[in-house]
């Protein structure tokens, strides 16, 4: 550990142990962080890592399961109207085993999100399962959305509310804005992502 932050000359020793320092004081604060997201959800599995930063709005709707990392200064939160704010019907976010969202992630769960195990979602992705209309000041309308097991959203990707499943080992392309949804397989990216091939099937089987 010293090697890899310090070159053992005196000159490069204060460097060291600031970054030392601030090493120490990442993992307080990303263990004070996951503690009381913890504590608040309302269903949480074992070995769990919320980073700083991580903000969220209606924790009694939100399911993390084992094994799950949420990077620094993320986003959860929902714009919830009466209509919808059963759970069954909205409002809800499920992330499943082995799943890993990287760092200022934006996940609106207004309309209910499911992100299945074994999926990652890189930096800086855009996640919105409702929508206004025309007109912001209209109620918001939420779609469910459902991310497959194994699914891989690259960094700065938007997923619009008119996606309602992204397909079991897809993978979305960076930068793209996905506007529908994506079969299983699929490899997608642009604005707006179409499909580019197929992972290891043909486009015939996935069509069956």
């Amino acid at each position: 550990m010293a090697s890899s932050i310090w070159n053992k000359k005196l000159t490069g020793l204060p460097g060291a142990l600031c970054i030392m320092l601030s090493t120490a004081w990442a993992r307080l604060a990303n263990w004070i962080t996951t503690q009381t997201v913890l504590g608040n959800i309302k269903h949480h599995g074992k070995n769990i890592l919320v980073m700083r930063g991580c903000v969220y709005r209606y924790p009694q709707w939100i399911e993390l399961e084992d094994n799950v990392i949420i990077g620094r200064n993320t986003i959860m939160t929902a714009e919830i109207c009466k209509e919808y704010s059963n759970p069954n019907r909205g409002g809800y976010l499920l992330v499943n085993k082995h799943v890993s969202i990287g760092n200022n992630c934006e996940i609106d769960f207004s309309g209910g999100v499911k992100i299945d195990q074994l999926a990652h979602i890189a930096h800086h992705v855009q996640i919105s399962t409702h929508d206004h209309g025309y007109d912001y000041r209209n109620k918001p309308v939420g779609k469910a959305l459902e991310i497959g097991e194994g699914v891989f959203i690259g960094s700065r990707s938007v997923i619009l509310h008119n996606c309602s499943r992204i397909g079991k080992n897809a993978v979305i392309g960076t930068g793209s804005v996905v506007t529908k949804d994506v079969p299983d397989n699929a490899i997608v990216a642009g604005n707006p992502a179409r499909i580019i091939k197929y992972l290891n099937t043909s486009k015939e089987d996935n069509e069956q």
